[in-house]
This record gives structure tokens, sequence and C-alpha cells, in this order.
């Protein structure tokens, strides 16, 4: 019992020692403190109660101009034709020659008979009409002109009958009223185109007839 206390005493007495070395030791370690006197810290400014309106970045570009606009409105521009107008032909400083008209030309041309052709029978004491078509193939047109009657047959028929009036390149029919007589026979009967006073017209060409048969 008496040993132990003994050991405690010793250790307590050299831990006693060691303690302030250490402190010490560690005292003669430390950072020297600077003997700079403090800097003022300047105050800080109170913070605003509304916040702060970001400021716009400025471009590196300068920024284009923009250009005003008119208060009044602009006229529209017509828009070019991409295609070129054709040139306008120069008037002619020459009048133009005048059309010569034709030479008159009379001239006709039958066409067909369109009631009684040739060689038709009719009755003894019958009276009939015959029609031929025939068309003015001139460039005269018809005035006055007529079917003039050029012999005397047993068939009794007009001396004339009217033409009347045919532009050039128009066809006519022309009727004549006929009676047949009263006994069998033939009846031939010719008419050539003449003018009111009975002067043949168109003297080269032959005449139109009837031809029918009386039984």
């Amino acid at each position: 019992m008496t040993a132990v206390v003994a050991v405690a005493g010793v250790a307590a007495v050299v831990l006693g020692w060691l303690v302030p070395t250490v402190a010490g030791d560690r005292q003669e370690h430390a950072a020297p403190t600077s003997t700079t006197p403090d800097t003022p810290i300047p105050p800080t400014a109170p913070a605003s109660p509304h916040p702060a309106t970001p400021t716009a970045l400025t471009s590196p570009h300068p920024a284009t101009p923009t250009e005003t606009a008119s208060p009044h409105a602009s006229t529209p521009t017509e828009p070019t034709s991409p295609h070129t107008s054709t040139p306008t032909e120069p008037t002619s400083p020459h009048p133009a020659t005048p059309t010569v008209p034709a030479s008159p030309h009379d001239d006709s041309v039958f066409e067909r008979d369109v009631t009684y052709p040739d060689g038709s029978v009719v009755r003894a004491g019958e009276r009939f009409d015959k029609t031929w078509r025939i068309r003015n193939a001139g460039n005269v047109h018809w005035h006055d002109r007529y079917l003039t009657r050029m012999n005397d047959t047993p068939c009794k028929a007009p001396k004339r009958v009217a033409i009347g009036p045919v532009r050039a390149g128009e066809s006519v029919d022309i009727t004549v009223r006929v009676r047949a007589p009263d006994s069998p026979g033939r009846c031939k009967i010719y008419w050539k185109m003449t003018d009111e006073d009975g002067a043949p017209l168109l003297a080269d060409k032959r005449p139109i007839f009837l031809d029918v048969t009386v039984a």
C-alpha cells in the first residue's frame, strides 16, 4: 500500500514538470502576431428596399440606326414588267395604194331543174309550174332582169318572167306558169336572160328550157 502511494506521487511530480514545458514549446513555435494596426473597414451601404433594375449588356457592335417612318403613306411603285414592250412599227411616209376595183364580170351558172325535169310527162290541158335554179356567178348584181321566151310551142307560157334582184354569188329560183295543150304531143320552150328592154344578156350562154311530153 505504501509503495503504491509513493509511485503515484512520483508520477504526479513528473507530469507537473512536463506540462509547462510542452506549453512553452507550443508558444515558441506559434506564428507571431502582426503588429500592423487594423485597417478600418468601410461601412456597408444599407440594402435598398426596391429590387435593382438589371443593367442591359452593351453590345460590342454599334447598333444600326432605325429609319424613322414617314407620317405620310408612300405611293406604291408600279412593278416593272419582265417583258419588254413590242416596238411600234413606224408609219410609212408613203400613202397606201388604193385597191383597184375588179373589172365587172357578169356570169351565170345553171344549177338544176327544181320541178319537172327534162322528159317529164304531163296530162293534156294540165297547168303546172316549171322552176329552174340558177346562180349569179359574176361580181355584178342583177337588177331588172328577165327570162324571155324565145320560141312558140303548143304549150302556153308567158312571154317573160322577172328575175329579181340577185346579189353576186347568190342563187335564185325562177318559176314559169305553163299550160299543156289539149292534145298529146311534146313541148320544148327556150328562155334567155334579157334586160327590161328585151336585149339579150350573157349572149354566150345557152338558153334554159322546158321539155315535157303531153299524154
